[in-house]
């Protein structure tokens, strides 16, 4: 957490004994109303669709309204909030309460709480209050209407879309089915981005080619031949860890689907072909089913929600996000970056051709030497063997050699 958004964390327990306060203190008359619904920014609810998305209309699907755009955002913050009922009435779901100031600042404190945990969607509230007599104008659905303000407000309970989704999905303790291709199934689209990780690795609670890498940790670390070369790995389906950390570890965020794995596969695959190596980050859009699938993470048993009809909108990993360098498949280094192993090696190389070219070479001198002194030694002993012969030949001359012939006198 950086210091600039450390106020974030330490806002809601700041302005917690304000809120008490300004409950506790609440003198307006009236009966008091517990209300349940997904609270929204008037200001996103008069312009008809959200101030980030201007798709999502909010009387259509309020839940699916971002944590950020909530209570991150100044000019919604500013307007207030109000609650829309859980069920729709026609196609659009019908303000149910206006908050006053305290109650407003409890659903700030309520959403950037959840985003502290990691969440992203929707937030579900069930407040306790009284019908005042100010009443606020503004639109829903086009249309202008005029509501009773609740004040004396108390945040009874408060759960993200995430949230309430795992609870209902909890509670139907569905087994896991086979993907549904058609794709044409009812379901709340939620685009997510994070980590990809295979099951097995995930349960196992350590990576299958590194124990020391603890999943829900350092899940971005995971090499990318374990997660999609590993026939066990990817026979166990992919799930998704959330970018940031809740306390020490990582949250899984949902569970794929068949076909939504084989595209974390794919990806996986493409980017070993570029040359990299680890981590695969992914942001991936799809609908969440009432199918779950249960496994250990960070030791503990839990059940996630699956996720169908998926497109992977965008994937890169680690290597790309630090920065490293592809590593080369062609070269005089063997496919390792210039000046790290690769360079070592050609080294080496090129030492041991020096030093055996040496010894070659050292070789062929010396074997020219022994023939040398032999066929010297050889023509030495001819010339000895000639000379001998010669001396020989020259004394039996001599030998044989009449002398002066005497002349007699008669």
């Amino acid at each position: 957490m950086t210091k600039r958004n450390m106020w974030k964390f330490y806002l809601p327990f700041a302005l917690f004994p304000f809120a008490l306060a300004q409950t506790s203190d609440c003198t307006v008359e009236g009966d008091a109303v517990t209300i349940e619904g997904w609270a929204a920014d008037v200001f996103c609810i008069d312009r008809g669709t959200a101030l980030d998305n201007g798709n999502l209309i909010m009387a259509e699907t309020p839940q699916d309204h971002t944590l950020h755009c909530l209570v991150e955002v100044s000019v919604c913050i500013d307007s207030g909030f109000a609650l829309f009922g859980l069920d729709k009435v026609g196609d659009t779901h019908e303000v149910v309460a206006v908050l006053d100031d305290a109650g407003t600042q409890l659903i700030v404190d309520a959403g950037l709480q959840k985003i502290q945990q990691g969440r992203k969607l929707g937030l579900r509230v069930t407040v306790t209050g009284k019908l005042s007599q100010v009443t606020k104008d503004f639109k829903v659905a086009g249309e202008s209407k005029t509501f009773q303000v609740l004040t004396c407000v108390t945040l009874d309970a408060a759960e993200s879309l995430e949230e309430v989704l795992a609870d209902e999905a909890a509670s139907t303790t569905a087994a896991i089915v086979p993907a549904d291709d058609t794709c044409d199934i009812d379901g709340v689209v939620v685009t997510v981005e994070g980590w990809a990780a295979d099951i097995f690795c995930i349960n196992r609670g350590t990576a299958l080619d590194n124990s020391n890498l603890q999943m829900a940790e350092t899940p971005e670390e995971h090499t990318l031949h374990c997660l999609v070369e590993i026939p066990v790995c990817v026979e166990s389906g992919y799930a998704v860890f959330s970018l940031d950390k809740v306390g020490n570890t990582r949250e899984v965020l949902y569970v794929l689907d068949d076909a939504g794995s084989q595209l974390i596969v794919d990806a996986g695959e493409a980017k070993l072909e570029e040359g990299r190596t680890t981590g695969l980050r992914v942001k991936l859009t799809g609908k969440v089913s009432q199918e779950t699938r249960t496994f250990n993470v960070a030791g503990e048993s839990k059940t996630f929600e699956v996720l169908k009809c998926v497109d992977l909108d965008t994937y890169e990993t680690l290597d790309e996000i630090s920065g490293v360098p592809i590593r080369s498949t062609s070269g005089s280094n063997d496919g390792y970056p210039e000046g790290t192993v690769g360079g070592i090696v050609a080294g080496v190389t090129a030492v041991l051709a020096l030093l055996l070219y040496t010894a070659m070479s050292s070789c062929v001198k010396k074997r020219k030497g022994t023939e040398s002194a032999e066929t010297q030694s050889s023509n030495w002993g001819k010339s000895q063997t000639r000379n001998k012969g010669e001396s020989k030949s020259s004394n039996q001359g001599s030998a044989e050699r009449p002398g002066k012939p005497q002349i007699s006198a008669v």
